[in-house]
């Protein structure tokens, strides 16, 4: 069986026109490899995003497993407005999970509704590779943190022209925004102006440090960070503070929706 997908992003039957619903494990890992190939070609075909690999893991040793790139805007460096998306640990580049997006379509699953309203606030974006587990005898974690380094170092740090920095993170990715308050600092916390948490796994106490920074990074983290937290409550609502969040919660029903942001 053949699916594609329509007009409203979802993956439906290219004969009976039903959305998929289930199938063999072969069919369901086929159709996750032909969505991300489809995500490929919309960020590098419609937004103009290049991808790059990070040249510092070529001489790791790696399983028997393709890198997936990372993706920068092609004006970033002409651009004085960026969005960050960092996703959790897993799947490839483009999809918050490639699953949600099969079963869901491409708007609940897929970073492609956040990278278009992004566009059409005159917003640059960056997309670093979050699945980067593949690398053998490397600890999965301090991977995709040094990952997320390298991309900053080698393209945000070089946009001089950019002065608005926002960071959308989603689960693990709130871990990363703290060992990148932790790590870089000053330059860090000067040039990002607003931070989305959504359903972070962060805890400040744990992964912030005990350094000089901690006292900066609270302060910076209480200032620019919202907290999106699944909850049976109406989206926006105001949820109990959290000492591990560092910062407000708000609550939302649909965990991918751009319209946070």
């Amino acid at each position: 069986e053949e699916y594609t997908f329509n007009k409203h992003g979802k993956l439906v039957n290219t004969t009976t026109g039903q959305k998929f619903e289930k199938g063999s494990y072969d069919t369901f890992n086929r159709l996750k490899y032909e969505t991300h190939q489809h995500i490929t070609t919309v960020l590098t075909q419609q937004y103009q995003l290049q991808p790059f690999r990070d040249p510092t893991y070529q001489t790791s040793n790696l399983l028997d497993t393709p890198r997936t790139p990372y993706y920068v805007s092609s004006n970033l460096d002409d651009n004085s407005k960026l969005i960050i998306l960092l996703k959790g640990a897993g799947d490839y580049t483009g999809a918050w999970s490639l699953s949600d997006t099969v079963f869901a379509g491409l708007d609940a699953g897929s970073m492609l509704p956040y990278v278009n309203f992004a566009y059409e606030l005159g917003y640059s974006v960056v997309m670093p590779n979050a699945n980067l587990q593949c690398y053998k005898n490397v600890e999965r974690n301090a991977v995709y943190l040094s990952h997320v380094k390298y991309v900053w170092e080698m393209h945000v740090s070089k946009a001089l022209n950019v002065k608005e920095i926002y960071v959308v993170a989603f689960s693990y990715g709130g871990i990363i925004v703290l060992n990148m308050i932790r790590d870089i600092g000053l330059e860090f916390m000067n040039r990002v102006k607003k931070i989305c948490f959504i359903d972070s796994v962060h805890d400040i106490n744990k992964h912030l440090g005990d350094d000089k920074m901690f006292e900066h990074g609270l302060e910076f983290i209480a200032r620019v960070g919202t907290h999106f937290r699944v909850s049976n409550t109406p989206t926006g609502s105001i949820l109990p503070y959290r000492t591990r969040d560092g910062c407000s919660s708000l609550s939302v029903l649909y965990t991918y929706d751009a319209n946070l942001v």
